[in-house]
Parts: structure tokens; sequence; C-alpha cells
């Protein structure tokens, strides 16, 4: 705004003078020989004067050019810095998405087969309580046993039973440790 009356200020005094100029030189025409020295002086002064204006007429608006490139320039490299900063910026979620998706997927292989692992365990664990359970059939059912034989017997067997709860429990706790992790 303050560039645009400069210029209006600065072509409105080239005006004014350039009226001068000429009021000038019609005065000359009706003047004595000294009067039209001095006016030539004054009008020589004035003329000077008058392109030094229009010379610092020029330079304001090449400066005023010049500011408008850089302004334009700034601009243009402020926006291109703003766009690679939210290109970067979106390629950097992407990649944070990408690997909260593979790391889920990491977790739910890891949870999978802990899963399985604990059914295997299961299943290995119900199949050993069930051939204690035949060993103790076995042993109620076999008569031939003495009374002894046959309560060292059990008493195996309940400490192998003992055993493999104590076992069952460890690898129970132990997977559900590792799946909350």
């Amino acid at each position: 705004m303050n560039i645009a009356l400069i210029e209006k200020a600065i072509d409105g005094a080239v005006e004014v003078a350039k009226f001068i100029s000429g009021q000038i030189s019609e005065n000359k025409k009706q003047k004595t020989e000294a009067e039209r020295e001095k006016d030539r002086i004054i009008s020589d002064t004035f003329n000077r004067n008058l392109q030094q204006l229009e010379k610092a007429r020029e330079e304001n608006r090449n400066l005023n050019k010049e500011v408008k490139e850089n302004l334009e320039k700034h601009k243009r490299e402020e926006s291109e810095l703003i766009a690679r900063i939210m290109e970067d910026q979106k390629n950097k979620f992407r990649d944070y998405v990408s690997m909260m998706k593979s790391s889920q997927e990491y977790q739910n292989k890891i949870f999978g087969l802990h899963m399985s692992w604990m059914n295997n365990v299961l299943n290995s664990s119900q199949s050993s309580m069930s051939k204690m359970g035949e060993v103790l059939s076995s042993a109620h059912d076999n008569a031939d046993f003495s009374t002894q034989d046959k309560l060292d017997h059990i008493g195996e067997v309940r400490e192998k039973i003992k055993k493999l709860k104590i076992k069952l429990k460890r690898r129970l706790l132990f997977l559900i440790m590792i799946s909350k992790t």
C-alpha cells in the first residue's frame, strides 16, 4: 500500500515538474535577457531535478519489481517446503501403520503357536492321566498283588500323578504368562 502511494506521489511530482517546465518556457519568451539567464539557470536546475526524479521513479519501480519477485520466490519455496514436510509426515504415518499391522500379525501368529502348544500340552497331559488311570485300574484289578505291594504301587502312581499335575500347572502358568506378553 505504501509503495503504491509513493509511486503515485512520484508520478504526481513528475507531472507537476513538467507543467512548471512548460510555464517557465512560456515565461522565457516574455522576459529580458537577464531574466532569461536567471530563468535558464532555474530551468536547468529544475530539469536536472526532474531527471533525477524520473531516475528515482525508475529505480523505485525496479526495486518494487525485485521485491515482488523475491516475495513470489519465497512463497513458492515455502509452499514446496510445506509440501515436502507433509509428504514426509504422510510417509512416516504410512510406515507406522504398516509396522503396527505387521506387529499385530506377528502377535497373532505367536498367540496361535502358543495356543497350539497349549493344546498339545493338555492333550499329552490328558493322555498321561489316562495311562495313569489304566495303571490304577490294572493295579486294582490285579488281585495277585499283596496288600503291601498294592499300597506301594498306589503310592508310586499317586506320586507320578502329583508330578504330572505340578508339571501341567507350570506349563499352564508359563503359557498364560507368554500369552499376556
